[in-house]
């Protein structure tokens, strides 16, 4: 791969902060980070996207039709439907498969296959053929991602894992409080029903109510429902979604706990979130259920406390209660969950990624 290329991130609406290494270590060794695009007319939950940025895409994407030879870093989950259009908008180019996606059996994907049998065999067969013949690499985020892929398809292209990672210039630990009236705690996404809102919600209202500060960081379908649920508990406070890092950050080092109590679905369960690294970098212990993602980052009653779905309730209540009785114990929670936190910096993902992409030789 040459300084000349022309390297983009193309996605369906993945956050920049995805491939922060990427774009640190492009920086530093060819003066300019990639730039990214979006094969979805639609953002996150369904938005239209912008005028301009929608213009921006549709001509990034006839401009890739029309040229060879850029190196294109590719998020998309399977089975995408739209596998077989990018497949011809993308020939020629150097494809690096990026992506979070765990299982690879065709059991459970985001984008369940349609009833028809031949149109889930082409759809089947275009992704056969993309992962088998097209891809310049794969870039998987997870280990688990990457030992799923090996067992069901025959990909001779290089497969790395590389976690997302923390900017450790902005998520850093702050002055810790070990007297505090109330333990803080903090829910960073979408509001959205599948992310466990409603155990949040009991658990902010249960017996270990005086205890617990909640806030909750996000927007989505249930917002509603959450401001009004914080209207009537006094221990609760809502705020939207925080697009300034920095100032996210701050909400981290004045939180204590970090609740991500997610539910899975038909066709989606937890990955791997960048909210649980930006947490462990600033000291805060996540409590999460034993979804595949976080149980790749949290090591149980070390760095942070990995529940199953049924006992999530009842055992984090439980927790709570003995964090706040023990403060001691909630500090050497915190210690271990940044030191953790170091092996997802930036800095030491940088040359991991360049790797993938093949610029080792750059210098």
């Amino acid at each position: 791969m040459s300084v000349s290329q022309h390297i983009q991130i193309l996605h369906e609406y993945g956050a920049p902060s995805h491939v922060q290494a990427l774009r640190s270590a492009l920086l530093k060794r060819i003066g300019r980070a990639p730039k990214h695009y979006t094969f979805s007319l639609f953002g996150a939950e369904g938005r239209k996207a912008g005028a301009v940025r929608l213009l921006s895409n549709l001509l990034n994407l006839a401009s890739l039709l029309v040229s060879r030879g850029s190196v294109v870093v590719l998020g998309i989950a399977p089975f995408d439907r739209r596998m077989k259009l990018l497949r011809w908008v993308l020939r020629g180019h150097l494809v690096h498969l990026h992506t979070s996606w765990h299982k690879w059996d065709g059991s459970f994907q985001p984008h369940n296959l349609p009833d028809s049998q031949t149109a889930a065999a082409k759809i089947e067969s275009s992704w056969r053929k993309f992962l088998q013949e097209d891809v310049s690499s794969i870039i998987c985020v997870t280990e688990a991602g990457a030992a799923s892929l090996k067992d069901n398809y025959e990909i001779s292209a290089r497969i790395s894992v590389i976690p997302h990672s923390v900017n450790e210039g902005i998520f850093f630990p702050g002055e810790a409080s070990a007297n505090r009236e109330k333990l803080r705690l903090l829910y960073v996404g979408r509001l959205i029903p599948k992310k466990g809102l409603a155990t949040i919600f009991r658990l902010a209202k249960s017996d270990i109510a005086n205890l617990i500060q909640v806030t909750f960081v996000g927007d989505g379908s249930s917002s509603g429902e959450t401001a009004e649920f914080c209207k009537l508990h006094t221990n609760c406070n809502h705020l939207t979604y925080c697009q300034n890092p920095e100032k996210l950050a701050d909400l981290f080092r004045s939180s204590d706990i970090l609740l991500l109590p997610s539910r899975r679905t038909d066709s989606w369960e937890e990955l791997f979130g960048i909210v649980i690294i930006e947490a462990l970098a600033c000291g805060v212990v996540p409590i999460a259920t034993d979804h595949v993602g976080p149980r790749e980052i949290i090591d149980h009653c070390r760095n942070g406390y990995l529940f199953s779905e049924d006992e999530y309730f009842t055992k984090t209540a439980k927790l709570l209660r003995e964090l706040h009785a023990d403060p001691k114990a909630l500090m050497t929670m915190r210690q271990r969950a940044i030191e953790s936190s170091k092996r997802y910096f930036s800095a030491s993902l940088e040359e991991k990624w360049l790797g993938a992409l093949g610029m080792r030789a750059i210098s």
